[in-house]
């Protein structure tokens, strides 16, 4: 039998074996830890997580741009009047 080469419509599908899914470890092999600083020591409410990570990108992007925001909302592939706006709303402004 002849097989053709897959058209970019043709949807190709992988046995789960080949995938790495959430499934039995293999012997021998442990899953990488996130590093230590990426889990907080104690948890707080996600929103106020949620602020804080805006908080420090907004300001780093401000710091690689020299404090022009035009640039610093492209670096944040934002719009740069919401950037101004979410700058207000967590006390950048």
């Amino acid at each position: 039998m002849i097989r053709r080469c897959a058209a970019l419509t043709d949807i190709v599908s992988l046995p789960a074996e080949l995938l790495d899914l959430d499934g039995p470890a293999l012997p021998g092999v442990t899953a990488p830890r996130p590093p230590d600083e990426a889990i907080p020591a104690t948890l707080m409410p996600l929103r106020d997580a949620v602020d804080a990570t805006q908080r420090r990108l907004v300001r780093a992007a401000l710091d690689a741009c020299g404090g022009n925001w035009a640039d610093a909302a492209r670096r944040l592939d934002v719009d740069p009047s919401n950037l101004h706006k979410l700058a207000r709303r967590l006390g950048l402004k």
